[in-house]
């Protein structure tokens, strides 16, 4: 487990290109899990919209934030 902060600092060093969607209403969560897969998206797991050949998942984001 990870706070969202600390998440991102580690990747920002690696030069990943981050884009913020929607902040947590609780300002620094913990995040307990990552998934790619809005279908599995909880409380505590973050989701990771991929761009791919096949299917975008960015289309993907509305069902992950319900």
């Amino acid at each position: 487990m990870m706070k969202l902060s600390a998440l991102l600092a580690a990747l920002a060093d690696q030069n990943t290109p981050l884009r913020w969607v929607r902040e947590s209403a609780s300002g620094d969560p913990l995040i307990r899990g990552i998934s790619y897969d809005s279908r599995a998206v909880a409380p505590g797991v973050l989701f990771v919209a991929v761009r791919a050949a096949a299917s975008e998942g960015h289309g993907y984001l509305d069902v992950a934030l319900a």
